[in-house]
């Protein structure tokens, strides 16, 4: 189930840097080798993320215990208990992540991921100039 969130998310994040970085989509359409080195690039990332959740899978559902013991009762965890055991609530749980891969939902998210790739150049260049004025200030 994560990874199927992780390759909505990543599909929908690719979509965004596609259309957040001036001229890169008619650059990969028109350039096969710059496509490929793109598109391993792309299922590099997928591969580390996955393997980086697989790794880490076990933390994640402590780490969801923890929080659902501390934001629900004892009895409201019983409720959510008996409602995922309805068929709704089965199809809840079920569905949910696939929600990602929503055309409205992923359409969202490449905008907001083509938002922060525009101006990524930019800020980056503010980061720079702050860190040089910092490195020269006297050590306390």
């Amino acid at each position: 189930m994560l990874a199927a969130v992780l390759d909505s998310m990543l599909k929908n994040m690719v979509g965004g840097i596609v259309a957040g970085v001036p001229n890169l989509k008619a650059e990969l359409a028109a350039k096969p080798r710059v496509n490929a080195a793109f598109e391993r690039f792309i299922a590099r990332q997928q591969s580390l993320s996955e393997a980086d959740l697989e790794q880490a899978l076990p933390d994640l559902v402590e780490a969801y215990a923890r929080a659902y013991a501390r934001a629900f009762t004892a009895t409201e965890l019983v409720d959510i208990k008996a409602f995922v055991a309805t068929s709704s609530g089965a199809k809840f749980v079920q569905r949910g992540p696939a929600l990602l891969a929503d055309p409205d939902v992923a359409a969202w998210q490449r905008r907001l991921t083509a938002m922060g790739a525009a101006r990524q150049a930019a800020e980056l260049k503010i980061f720079a100039e702050a860190l040089k004025v910092a490195r020269k200030e006297p050590k306390p």
